[in-house]
């Protein structure tokens, strides 16, 4: 086990030609400032702008909210999630988003944690509630955790540093031997052997949907990024990181 640095290597600039879009096995890729359907002031449905697939709320207890020009945020776009309440807030898609089977499996999202309420799952995941065979990336108040379920034993190594207000690159990777922390330009690997990932519920801003504030995001996500079936070089990496601090500022 071991925490470094990304290895940087010549990538393009993040506000040039480069985009997520780029990365090999790019998959899914969820970005505040484009297929956002509102229902008023709140975010019905998210679309996929790779794909025609969406995450949807019909619940408007259950909708986060849209901010057109967040100041944390680069003055870009985020969806906002709030569960300080017993009423979860998420979008989701037990259908269209099935990441269970084959791997390489990476996901990645530009968040901001606004609350040290327990801790929040930062992006999706696909499990309904804890403890069982998905995965989700979580923002503590510390650091970054994220967890993989019976796939590599639950936590992986968490990273740590300033979360809390801050706006941040957060991920998970797991290849057939590895299975991988991120947090902005460090990464931290578990060794081993890694088959699969389990159940093919899919949320994007809560983990327990069952009314456990304390597993679920409170804060605003720009992007999520989800690739599947190449294991990403350093470079790979040094490009998201690179394109995530020239859009938003991090």
């Amino acid at each position: 086990m071991f925490t470094t640095p990304f290895t940087y290597m010549a990538a393009p600039a993040g506000g040039g030609s480069w985009t997520p879009a780029d990365l090999p096995g790019i998959e899914n890729w969820f970005k505040a400032d484009t297929e956002i359907i509102l229902s008023g002031s709140n975010v019905s449905a998210w679309g996929d702008s790779l794909t025609s697939k969406s995450v949807t709320q019909p619940g408007s207890s259950n909708q986060p909210t849209f901010t057109s020009s967040n100041s944390n945020f680069n003055n870009l776009p985020t969806v906002d999630f709030s569960n300080l309440n017993s009423t979860p807030v998420y979008l989701g898609n037990n259908a269209d988003f099935n990441y269970s089977g084959s791997l390489p499996l990476y996901c990645f999202v530009i968040a901001r944690k606004t609350s040290s309420q327990g801790f929040a799952s930062a992006g999706g995941g696909s499990e309904e509630t804890v403890g069982g065979g998905g995965w989700s990336i979580n923002i503590q108040d510390d650091g970054v955790q994220p967890y993989t379920g019976a796939l590599a034993g639950g936590y992986l190594n968490k990273i740590t540093g300033t979360t809390l207000n801050t706006t941040i690159l957060a991920g998970l990777g797991v290849t057939s031997t590895d299975a991988y922390t991120y947090f902005n330009n460090s990464v931290s690997n578990v060794p081993g052997s890694y088959s699969g990932v389990g159940n093919p519920k899919f949320f994007i801003g809560a983990y327990d949907i069952n009314n456990n504030p304390g597993y679920n995001l409170t804060g605003s996500i720009a992007e999520m990024i989800i690739t599947r079936g190449s294991v990403l070089s350093a470079g790979d990496l040094s490009s998201l990181w690179s394109y995530a601090q020239t859009k938003y500022g991090i």
